[in-house]
């Protein structure tokens, strides 16, 4: 497994469930975590309508552009683990964040919160095919992590890697999300610090 050692990318992540105290005994019988599967996509790709522009000024005209041009390089990233209670008693337990697709091969970067621990990791795309993941890459101390899944030769949206070099306090951010598996978001804000 790589470890990454700088980071230029940030991804907007909500995540349904925070860590828990891990206890290790060797007499304890863990109960087994659900299997994760995989869904197949679907036979006819959804058609995605193209944005109406009527009426909105050039910052929401380039958002909801952007929107349009990215939302399906965006994917939830589902977990399963055990937690553990306060007395030691082991149960499955999962975690649901967001991740965007960086290139054809099918890498996925995400939050390393979000799969940390995690003995399973499955992404659901745009058409709610889901896929099993693995992690090819952490960056603990930058929050990030690397995943991987085999497209098997589809086509994928994918959100092309930036840098921060040059930016500034009060530029304008875009953040696409997938917010408990709902539906791909965005939402707006500023570079607030360096």
């Amino acid at each position: 497994m790589r470890v990454f050692t700088s980071a230029t990318v940030a991804c907007a992540v909500l995540v349904l469930f925070s860590g828990c105290f891990t206890f290790s005994y060797a007499s304890q019988s863990l109960p087994e975590p659900p299997k994760i599967t995989e869904i197949e996509p679907p036979e006819i790709d959804p058609v995605q309508p193209k944005p109406d522009y009527t009426g909105l000024n050039e910052s929401e005209r380039i958002a909801v552009q952007i929107y349009h041009d990215l939302n399906r390089g965006v994917v939830n990233v589902t977990t399963v683990s055990l937690g553990y209670t306060w007395l030691s008693q082991a149960y499955p337990q999962s975690g649901s964040g967001s991740g965007a697709i960086i290139d054809q091969k099918g890498h996925i970067l995400t939050n390393y919160h979000v799969i940390k621990g995690a003995s399973q990791i499955a992404v659901t795309l745009y058409d709610g095919s889901r896929y099993l993941a693995k992690i090819v890459g952490i960056d603990p101390e930058n929050d990030l992590a690397l995943l991987s899944f085999n497209p098997d030769g589809r086509e994928l949206t994918t959100v092309t890697l930036g840098t921060s070099k040059g930016l500034q306090v009060g530029q304008m951010v875009l953040a696409l999300g997938n917010p408990f598996g709902l539906e791909r978001t965005l939402t707006t804000g500023i570079i607030s610090g360096l």
